[in-house]
């Protein structure tokens, strides 16, 4: 596909004709080419002949190397991961052509979704890279919590070829940062108080598109609080456990407990931990935010009836000493 006046291309041959071409004038022209297949090339210097003032004048241009040979690639692996996990990178340049490439420079950046794991250089170079050859750069990074299918920055190669130095970008890596577990904690009554039943509901859900596996829930429980009933889960050294092992993706997995507190207390959420496995890497879920389920005084029984029993104690003893105190009458002599 060519692009301008003057020129033209048949036969496997590229021409360019101007009629005139005026002191210092420039023409420009393209010419796109589609490779059926990788290969580095060099366009031969074209010939050109003309007249000015009378004279015959003949020459040639440069010569035009492309690089079409060159193949770079950036990729994740594993390409699909929680945030918080290990990830590497590995940058690769290779040389699909049959000619040498000079001072070929590899790098890369770190993406918005990751940070580096270790202090590993982000760029390789190799003073040749033969036909067939490739170099291949790696580094590890960490997944951030940035959720979705995510577009990376693509790897740089400098090198020269032709004695042109050439940049060339590959293509934007792509990588899946799913949401990790979550859980959440609910209460029946939404107020429970001191005293009396209450339920601890226990849901632990997993939003992604993969299953996970060994997911554990740990919430301390304080010594003042009894459970019983327990579905879905166990309870141990002052700890309710939710052990559903395998969780599908975009599934559930519940648990409740009767619970009664014997005075008004909290079971704290700052404790409780939430863990699960993914392609052999341990990652922690979230849990609740907030203080925890504060379980409240039973208002009637702690204060209510003690200051009704005060207060009839008094009365009593106020009518016992006003019946002490009334005057005696003497009876009358006849």
């Amino acid at each position: 596909m060519t692009k301008g006046t003057g020129i033209s291309c048949s036969g496997g041959e590229l021409s360019l004709s101007y009629p005139v071409l005026n002191n210092s004038a420039t023409e420009t022209t393209t010419m796109k080419y589609n490779l059926t297949s990788p290969a580095n090339f060099i366009l031969a210097p074209l010939r050109f002949q003309g007249q000015s003032s009378g004279f015959n004048e003949t020459g040639q241009s440069n010569l035009a190397a492309i690089p079409g040979g060159l193949v770079i690639t950036k990729q994740f692996s594993p390409a699909q991961l929680f945030g918080g996990m290990s990830s590497t990178v590995k940058v690769f340049a290779g040389n699909a052509g049959p000619e040498q490439l000079y001072n070929v420079t590899v790098s890369s950046t770190v993406d918005s979704f990751d940070t580096l794991s270790s202090t590993a250089t982000l760029e390789k170079t190799a003073s040749a890279l033969a036909a067939g050859g490739n170099s291949t750069l790696s580094y590890g990074v960490n997944a951030t919590q940035t959720f979705g299918n995510l577009t990376g920055t693509p790897a740089t190669a400098k090198f020269y070829y032709g004695g042109t130095l050439f940049t060339i970008n590959g293509v934007n890596p792509t990588v899946e940062i799913y949401q990790p577990l979550t859980v959440t904690i609910a209460t029946t009554p939404a107020t429970p108080e001191e005293g009396k039943n209450f339920t601890i509901s226990i849901e632990i859900t997993n939003p992604s598109g993969v299953g996970v596996s060994s997911v554990q829930f740990n919430l301390p429980v304080p010594s003042g609080v009894g459970l019983s009933n327990l579905k879905g889960a166990t309870f141990s050294s002052g700890t309710l456990y939710v052990s559903p092992g395998n969780l599908a993706a975009h599934s559930t997995a519940t648990a409740t407990a009767t619970a009664v507190a014997s005075s008004g207390i909290t079971i704290p959420f700052d404790k409780a931990t939430l863990t699960f496995s993914y392609s052999g890497t341990s990652i922690n879920g979230i849990v609740p935010t907030g203080s925890g389920i504060a379980i409240g005084e039973d208002v009637t029984t702690r204060y209510l009836i003690p200051m009704a029993f005060v207060f009839l104690v008094m009365l009593f003893t106020a009518f016992y000493v006003r019946r002490k105190a009334a005057p005696t009458v003497p009876a009358s002599q006849k």
